[in-house]
């Protein structure tokens, strides 16, 4: 039986810039698709069929189909002010069988340790200081049933940094459940893939140092 992991994960600022891999090129996303490419020239490259786009036009939704095997969607979150492409999620479907969820996860993380090597190595819920939309959509969804008198939490995860020419993509695999106050069990599994530079590295770092500072002012 897995060990739930609470959902007050721990930020873990010395390892925010480990590597473990690095690629020489542009880091490929499915099908072909790049950071910094707009929605339009998504359209051209995904082969799942387009589903929706928020009002704001920064997050658009392609799905239902097979992907590594698995049904699922996926998302692609755009900059603001350029429009162009910095982050992808994988939201495979929800189940309420546990063992599914759990033989798709190890599908997915042996794909990814044959594709990007040896993960972090975080666990008992210390995580990255950069993170993706992976720990953030499930971390809100576990936050709403909790909310609502239900309950949720993660039950495991892992995270990969790749250098790249300039640039670095974070990615995150994430299980998690949660359940209403009936206590019917919905797990899912998601992976996000997160453009960052070392600039935006170092000012997360610098921010979290702040934020430290200002609550030990007071003690």
């Amino acid at each position: 039986m897995r060990k739930y992991i609470s959902i007050l994960l721990t930020i873990s600022i010395l390892t925010v810039c480990v590597i473990g891999t690095a690629c020489a090129e542009d880091f490929q996303l499915r099908n072909g698709i790049l950071f910094g490419d707009t929605l339009e020239i998504i359209k051209q490259k995904e082969t799942l069929p387009f589903k929706s786009i928020t009002d704001d036009n920064l997050k658009a939704w392609f799905g239902n189909g097979k992907i590594s095997g698995i049904d699922g969607q996926v998302r692609f979150d755009f900059d603001e002010e350029t429009g162009k492409m910095k982050e992808m999620l994988y939201a495979f479907d929800t189940t309420d069988n546990k063992e599914f969820v759990d033989s798709d996860y190890e599908k997915l993380k042996n794909g990814l340790l044959r594709k990007y090597g040896t993960p972090l190595g975080n666990t008992g819920g210390k995580i990255n200081l950069i993170t993706g939309e992976a720990f953030d959509y499930a971390a809100l969804l576990i936050y709403l049933y909790q909310y609502i008198k239900g309950d949720g939490d993660f039950r495991d995860y892992e995270e990969w940094i790749v250098k790249c020419d300039g640039y670095n993509v974070k990615i995150d695999l994430v299980s998690y459940y949660y359940r209403d106050k009936d206590y019917n069990y919905t797990y899912q599994n998601l992976i996000s893939y997160h453009y960052y530079t070392d600039e935006d590295a170092l000012n997360a770092i610098q921010q979290k140092q702040e934020e430290n500072d200002t609550v030990d002012s007071d003690l």
